[in-house]
């Protein structure tokens, strides 16, 4: 959706405009599975069919965690960096490419010009930054549900709130900041570490 809007911006010569990252219900999170025609659809009903339609997305990504190891060695290999890291330029190409039927020549223009600036899809530049910043620690080895958290991560510029665990709060909290010094986040969402602590900041 990020790269949609990047896109449609780019091409109309305007800055980028910020996304719409909810739903009117969790079915709708995978449109192929969202049943508008269910006016009472209650939420463990939702996870059971998606869960029936598509129970991959409940297991643990294999594919996603060997590439994000791999982003994290590689991080580590190259010197240690003051500024901020951009996204990488040849995964939004590809995307671009590969499933927005951009040209490769186009596709490299709009990579450029997000990575100028990080208030160009931001929840790419947040990934980036958490991703980095976990690199930077040594002591830390990539866990198998890292990829859900990097998938929620990249919604948070476009909400209001939103949970971590411990460990990725710290490195999320971090994240943000940078973000927020570069104007990249003007309305940084609060973050809390479990439902517990929405639900007391809410009464």
């Amino acid at each position: 959706m990020e790269l949609q809007a990047a896109l449609r911006c780019f091409e109309n010569n305007k800055e980028y405009e910020p996304i719409d990252a909810y739903v009117p219900r969790f079915d709708y999170v995978l449109p192929r599975v969202a049943n508008p025609g269910r006016q009472i659809y209650p939420l463990w009903e939702i996870v059971h069919d998606l869960w029936v339609a598509c129970p991959y997305i409940f297991q643990p990504q294999s594919k996603f965690h060997k590439a994000q190891t791999l982003a994290i060695s590689m991080d580590r290999a190259r010197p240690r960096r003051s500024k901020m890291p951009v996204p990488p330029l040849e995964t939004i190409r590809e995307i671009l490419i590969q499933r927005m039927s951009v040209t490769p020549e186009r596709a490299t223009e709009v990579a450029s010009w997000i990575r100028a600036h990080p208030s160009r899809c931001p929840g790419l530049w947040l990934v980036r930054e958490v991703g980095y910043a976990m690199s930077q620690n040594v002591s830390y080895s990539v866990r198998q549900d890292d990829t859900f958290d990097m998938a929620e991560i990249m919604s948070f510029p476009y909400v209001e709130a939103a949970t971590v665990d411990r460990t990725m709060f710290h490195y999320l909290s971090s994240a943000m900041h940078k973000l927020s010094r570069a104007g990249a986040l003007a309305d940084a969402p609060r973050v809390f570490r479990n439902l517990r602590d929405v639900m007391k900041a809410w009464v």
